[in-house]
């Protein structure tokens, strides 16, 4: 689905994203990491795991954790700050 010129990323897609990547292109996400408690911004492992990894690790819902994301990701009507 695109919206404008911007491609809407699936939550399968966010899902193999690493940390760090997505808090680089979106880092309004930040809120999200905070509100589930979990440790990962400013994690020196942020480069490497990816959100596959961080469910896993913090036995988080996935799907929810996704939603969550993609829910801040398209607040303002576009998934990328490019």
């Amino acid at each position: 689905m695109d919206v404008g010129q911007e491609k809407i990323m699936s939550p399968i897609d966010l899902a193999e994203l690493t940390v760090d990547g997505i808090l680089a292109r979106w880092p309004q996400t930040i809120q999200v990491f905070r509100r589930y408690k979990l440790a990962c911004v400013g994690c020196t492992i942020g480069p490497y795991c990816d959100i596959n990894m961080v469910a896993d690790i913090y036995n988080v819902p996935l799907q929810q954790f996704l939603d969550d994301l993609n829910a801040v990701i398209l607040k303002d009507g576009c998934d990328d700050k490019n």
